[in-house]
């Protein structure tokens, strides 16, 4: 079913500070269920299947998991839970019932039904969580006992992301990602229509306010065909299908990664808090990622040097592609910036996907997975300066298992 807990691999992709075993790469005996620990996204409805998506570390060093959760017939909801360092559920977290969950169906009834998956979850310093779906984008207030009511447009804690940004009736309908801006504004993306009687799909990108109202400051303008736009913008790429798939702030500015539909790869863009283009990034303004589908993005991480690394899938494998703050390849990883990495069959006897990287302490690069033929977490360890396999690490460079 859908009882994938990816949990594992994502905690040493992160860094998590817990205790090791006297070999890297293997299950650490000392934390949780021997190293490992199973649970239901709904403590509610533990038959719905569900998974974790995403995991943050907290200011105090605990855990912040969120994840979907599939009803029988096709609804999704979100859920958000909290571990301690030892691995135990947080009974602060969530519910007045000490589970350390919460789900926001449990929140509201308007978050029960649809597509209310988590696409991504942000949790900001004065401890409240910003939660997008696919349909909408929601505020939980700190411990996530309740949704931020007072705090967001229409007092119920969540919107809805159909806003209308032209006169032509141009939408977000897929949102992807969010980012906040430094004057507390955000930036939702994803893909949309120029007009409601669209027949393709383009990349869209919204501004909201503090309380996740539209910007209609934002963009204002009538372009060509005479479409008045507010609030958001909509950009074709040439693709019959596009969308963007991921954006992360550098500093004051952004970088989008855009997933085309007919293009084997994917590319990349740096946007001001104005969402202007900016010229100087990569060739024009934009990079040619040619050997990096996006088919499972996630945000770019930045390492000591300003770089970027981004999660592909090419070739069977899993695959890491770095790139310089100002959008060129650095040819100092893998082959021309990109680094395949294919796990022996006795690892994986199918091919492997791709879901997160980041770096540890020593600078090393950890790109995170699982196995496609039977769903068991894999985490490869490389070096940082050239993206070689680091032999010390698991069996052969590969921690593994289930």
């Amino acid at each position: 079913m859908y009882q994938r807990f990816w949990f594992w691999f994502l905690l040493l992709a992160l860094g998590w500070p817990m205790a090791v075993s006297a070999t890297d790469g293997y299950f650490d005996p000392t934390w949780a269920g021997s190293g490992r620990i199973t649970f239901a996204g709904d403590l509610h409805n533990p038959d719905h299947g569900s998974v974790i998506d995403q995991v943050n570390l907290t200011a105090d060093g605990n855990l912040l998991l969120g994840g979907t959760v599939y009803v029988p017939g096709g609804d999704e909801y979100w859920w958000l839970g909290e571990l301690q360092p030892n691995g135990t559920l947080s009974s602060a977290f969530g519910e007045n019932n000490a589970s350390g969950r919460v789900t926001g169906c449990s929140l509201s009834s308007t978050l029960c039904t649809g597509n209310n998956g988590l696409k991504q979850f942000t949790l900001m310093p004065d401890g409240k969580i910003y939660v997008l779906t696919e349909s909408t984008l929601s505020r939980v207030l700190p411990g996530a006992h309740s949704l931020d009511t007072a705090g967001v447009v229409g007092d119920q804690g969540v919107v809805a992301l159909g806003y209308q940004i032209n006169n032509v009736q141009g939408t977000l309908t897929s949102p992807a990602a969010i980012a906040q801006t430094v004057s507390g504004k955000w930036f939702v993306v994803g893909k949309g229509k120029y007009q409601a009687t669209s027949t393709t799909f383009d990349t869209v990108l919204l501004r909201l306010n503090a309380n996740l109202s539209l910007d209609t400051g934002f963009n204002a303008f009538t372009d060509g065909n005479g479409v008045v736009f507010s609030g958001g913008k909509v950009v074709n790429f040439g693709s019959p299908s596009a969308g963007l798939n991921a954006i992360a702030r550098d500093s004051g500015d952004f970088l989008l990664a855009a997933h085309i539909d007919t293009y084997p790869g994917s590319q990349w863009f740096q946007l001001d808090t104005d969402g202007h283009f900016l010229s100087g990034f990569g060739n024009s303004g934009w990079m040619t990622a040619q050997s990096c589908p996006l088919i499972n993005s996630r945000p770019v991480k930045a390492d000591r040097a300003g770089r970027y690394l981004a999660v592909c899938n090419s070739g069977g494998g899993m695959q890491v592609m770095r790139f310089s703050a100002d959008g060129h390849l650095d040819s100092t990883l893998g082959i021309s910036g990109y680094k395949n990495v294919v796990p022996p069959t006795q690892i994986c006897a199918g091919f492997s996907l791709g879901y997160a990287a980041t770096l540890d302490s020593a600078g090393r690069i950890l790109l995170a997975g699982i196995c496609s033929s039977n769903n068991t977490f894999l985490v490869a360890r490389l070096f940082g300066d050239d993206g070689s396999l680091d032999q010390s690490f698991g069996i052969g460079g590969y921690a593994y298992g289930s």
